[in-house]
């Protein structure tokens, strides 16, 4: 009787665990894409650990420019870590 109790506890959670979803790509009207979540509020935006090879910027900044305040300066700029 036990095990028939066991058993059935046992069935009942597994189908219950794989029931269960989690957001991944997501593309409403807004034009907004998402990637690990369901209302992105930017044009992409990724909940997670990102990983690529290569990054191309379409927009810069002429050398010796100054930054008005420390918000401004992280719009503006991303530091990349290659690796080894």
């Amino acid at each position: 009787m036990r095990k028939l109790l066991f058993l059935s506890l046992l069935a009942v959670t597994s189908t219950a665990t794989s029931q269960t979803t989690f957001p991944t790509n997501t593309f409403p009207t807004t034009g907004n894409a998402g990637v690990g979540t369901l209302t992105p509020t930017e044009e992409l935006e990724v909940v997670g650990t990102v990983k690529g090879e290569r990054r191309i910027f379409t927009k810069s900044l002429p050398n010796g420019s100054i930054f008005s305040s420390g918000s401004d300066r992280n719009l503006q700029c991303s530091v990349l870590n290659a690796g080894t």
